[in-house]
């Protein structure tokens, strides 16, 4: 299934669900399993997208 990422209208991103790494929790469990190989501890609060098709746009966050 193609599925494309847009922002304002103009696509920034393509795939297809079949490029995904195995959802969510299979793309978190890969980076915990990088992350840990290299030695890098996760900070609590940190903001991490897990399972994104396509590459992520800007995003604004507001506290």
């Amino acid at each position: 299934m193609p599925v494309e990422f847009r922002i304002d209208g103009a696509v920034v991103g393509a795939a297809t669900i079949e490029t995904m790494l195995d959802g969510p929790f299979g793309s978190a469990l890969f980076l915990i399993r990088t992350l840990r190989a290299g030695g890098i501890a996760i900070e609590p609060g940190t903001r991490v997208s897990a399972g994104a098709i396509t590459a992520l746009g800007p995003i604004d966050i507001q506290p």
